[in-house]
C-alpha cells in the first residue's frame, strides 16, 4: 500500500457538505456542498438533494455561484434558500421542491442574508439581513469602476474587524426582516 503525505492541492478537492435539512414528508434531505475552484481562487456552493429511501444523490441547483440556507416550505412544495446568483448581494429566492428554475423574491441592497425560516403557514419567510454601511457600497461601486478591481482595498481602525462566516463588522449588523411569499 502506498501512502504518500497529504499535499496543498488535495485540500483543494475537497468538497464540504453543511446545513442539512429533511422534508416535511421526510423522504427526502436537501443540503448544501460547498468546493473550491483553485482558478478563480473562489468558493462555490450549490445546493444537492438526496432520496432517504435509496441514498442517492444529486445537484439540485447550477454550479458558478453559491446557494446556501435552504429550507422547505411547511407543505414541503417549495424550497427557500439564499444565493449570490444576481446582483447585489445575496438575495432570496423560491425553487419548487420537485425542481425546475429558481426565481427570486427579494431584491435586497447588497448586503448578506442568512438564517431563513418559513412561517407555519408558509405565507411569510423571517430572516436576518445585514445590509453594506451606504457609504462603503458607494466608495466600493466607484472604486470598482474606477481601477476595473473586483474587490476595493478596504480600510479598518479597529483590530477586531472581521470573522469568518460572518464577515467585514464596517458598522453593520444584522436585523430580522420579513418577507411575504
Amino acid at each position: 500500500m502506498n501512502v504518500r503525505p497529504v499535499e496543498l492541492e488535495d485540500l483543494l478537492r475537497f468538497e464540504l457538505t453543511s446545513n442539512a435539512q429533511i422534508s416535511p414528508d421526510g423522504k427526502t434531505i436537501i443540503y448544501s456542498v460547498k468546493r473550491i475552484d483553485s482558478k478563480k481562487n473562489k468558493y462555490f456552493t450549490r445546493l444537492w438533494i438526496a432520496d432517504v429511501a435509496t441514498a442517492k444523490s444529486r445537484p439540485f441547483t447550477s454550479d458558478w455561484h453559491s446557494d446556501s440556507g435552504a429550507r422547505w416550505s411547511p407543505d414541503g412544495s417549495q424550497i427557500a434558500f439564499v444565493s449570490n446568483r444576481d446582483k447585489p448581494g445575496d438575495q432570496i429566492y423560491l425553487i419548487p421542491s420537485d425542481g425546475g428554475e429558481a426565481s427570486p423574491l427579494t431584491v435586497l441592497a447588497e448586503g448578506s442574508a442568512e438564517a431563513l425560516a418559513w412561517s407555519p403557514d408558509g405565507k411569510r419567510i423571517a430572516f436576518l439581513f445585514r445590509k453594506t454601511p451606504p457609504t462603503f457600497a458607494e466608495e466600493n461601486t466607484n472604486e470598482r469602476k474606477e481601477s476595473g478591481a473586483s474587490f476595493p482595498v478596504r480600510r479598518h481602525s479597529k483590530l477586531f474587524y472581521r470573522l469568518d462566516a460572518f464577515g467585514y463588522f464596517d458598522g453593520a449588523y444584522s436585523q430580522i426582516w420579513v418577507v411575504d411569499v
